[in-house]
């Protein structure tokens, strides 16, 4: 959907195919009202977003302006109106995160019906500006840190972010555990029924089963 026209020439050429898709897009597709329903007419199910943070000074550093938080809301609304399923991407390990992020984020997820939502961590890249930055202050933990099975999975790659570790780590699983809590399932899909509900349990209950993991640190 980065570029409408084509995405508009795809959707139409889809239509007589009678299929159903799941694709991405980003958040302020929800502005072009015309293609978001061109996109649910060829047979568009959902779509995964990557929404990153609630905070635009984080949005602005990561060069991801085009998402306005302000607008957030409106734009999820847009995409429930018109029947597509959002699953939303977000990322935590910003220098001036505080514990309250992660406990902001559930509320947010939670008020806005999100069925479905994958937490990941601030990663530092090779070739990126925050890599970059990173290395000139001397943060990294490890120049060749994308070699390490652990800082790729269930470690900051990085120091100096306003939380301990430990406690970043607490409060990370806490939330991420309780989004996929039974109650918190039950109240985003069945409060009322959600469209497609019983493939959104059945989902929900897989990652539930996966945050849920033993394999995981906490």
């Amino acid at each position: 959907m980065a570029s409408p026209g084509r995405a508009r020439e795809l959707f139409r050429s889809l239509i007589p195919l009678k299929i159903k898709w799941l694709g991405q897009a980003t958040i302020n597709a929800a502005q072009d009202i015309e293609l978001i329903r061109l996109a649910r007419k060829s047979g568009c199910l959902e779509l995964s977003i990557g929404m990153e943070s609630l905070s635009q000074k984080h949005l602005d550093a990561i060069g991801k302006a085009h998402n306005v938080v302000a607008d957030y809301e409106k734009h999820l609304s847009i995409f429930k109106k018109e029947g597509i399923t959002v699953s939303l991407g977000l990322m935590f390990g910003y220098d001036d995160d505080e514990p309250s992020v992660f406990r902001k984020t559930y509320e947010f997820l939670l008020k806005n019906r999100i069925p479905y939502t994958v937490w990941e961590l601030l990663k530092p890249y090779p070739g990126t500006a925050l890599y970059h930055r990173l290395k000139q202050e001397g943060r990294l933990k490890d120049e060749s840190w994308w070699l390490k099975a652990d800082m790729l999975t269930h470690c900051l790659a990085y120091t100096g972010i306003k939380m301990d570790e430990d406690q970043f780590f607490k409060n990370f699983y806490h939330y991420s555990k309780k989004f996929y809590s039974l109650k918190s399932i039950f109240q985003r899909i069945m409060l009322p029924p959600q469209p497609r509900w019983p493939r959104k349990i059945f989902v929900n209950l897989i990652l539930r089963k996966i945050i849920r993991s033993p394999d995981l640190p906490i």
